[in-house]
């Protein structure tokens, strides 16, 4: 398999970053996942604005624009042969000095990599996945750094205690996100998933709910999502662009059939999915 790498495609062993990469030593960066469905990307201009608002809040700049790296992102794919999977953008401060200070840093170093689905290992495992609340406080930025420590230790504590995924809690104790996906709670005609303003991910797949929510004429709500809330809730559905909608529970408790409407929203967003590939 080949990567893009720095302007140039590579194979993949040959991608080596310096062990001063600010990336590595710091999270200093951002990524990017989009879906690949034929050959088609899932709304990858959308991937690649949040990208760019991402580099933008960092003070990162990249040698080329959103088109420039949209081409290079759709002729890998091609050399690669991927027609079911997805792509991963990384992008580093680069190489820097010891220390916090960005002062200094070198050139950013642009990777880009493209999976099929059969080598991938975030296939669901599980039709319904077991969540729990985890304790710790997450403050979100918004966007996809690399800085995804806190994350990964949720996830970490979650699996080792038996659930698929866990819950976080921003600093005023409000339901935020998943480890890595957006949050909602449907009942009958409702769907309610936390605010922007929670710190949670502007998640592409989340966006793509709200919109279907609207056309079907399910009231939507947006507003902070109490713990209680969430524990009380008969349906729960977390999205990504990996995962699209995966209905959830909080507890070990597992229903014997997915909700009707979580059910119905899987069905209306691969309508809407298959309509919107580019």
């Amino acid at each position: 398999m080949d990567a893009f790498f720095n302007r140039r495609f590579v194979p993949e062993k040959q991608v080596r970053i310096s062990a001063f990469d600010r990336g590595l030593l710091y999270g200093d960066g951002v990524f990017e996942t989009t879906r690949i469905y034929g050959s088609r990307f899932f709304w990858l201009d959308r991937h690649l604005l949040r990208l760019q608002r991402g580099l933008g809040r960092l003070g990162i700049k990249i040698p080329y624009n959103r088109v420039e790296l949209e081409f290079f992102v759709r002729e890998l794919v091609i050399r690669n042969g991927v027609k079911d999977g997805f792509i991963r953008i990384v992008v580093t401060r680069g190489e820097g000095l010891l220390g916090f200070s960005p002062r200094g840093s070198g050139a950013p170093q642009i990777i880009v990599v493209a999976r099929p689905r059969n080598l991938s290992t975030w296939q669901r495992r599980h039709p319904v996945w077991r969540l729990c609340i985890v304790d710790d406080i997450v403050r979100g930025l918004g966007f996809k750094t690399l800085s995804y420590l806190p994350h990964v230790l949720a996830k970490k504590k979650a699996e080792q205690n038996g659930y698929e995924d866990p819950i976080l809690l921003n600093p005023k104790g409000e339901v935020m996100e998943a480890a890595a996906s957006n949050v909602f709670i449907a009942s009958e005609k409702f769907l309610w998933t936390p605010p922007l303003s929670s710190g949670c991910l502007e998640g592409i797949t989340r966006q793509a709910v709200i919109k279907i929510a609207k056309k079907l004429k399910i009231r939507m709500s947006e507003k902070p999502m109490p713990v209680r809330a969430l524990k009380k809730a008969k349906e729960i559905f977390i999205t990504n662009s990996l995962l699209e909608i995966v209905p959830c529970v909080i507890g070990k408790k597992v229903p014997s059939r997915v909700p009707v409407l979580t059910l119905a929203l899987q069905e209306k967003f691969e309508q809407f999915r298959d309509r919107h590939l580019e």
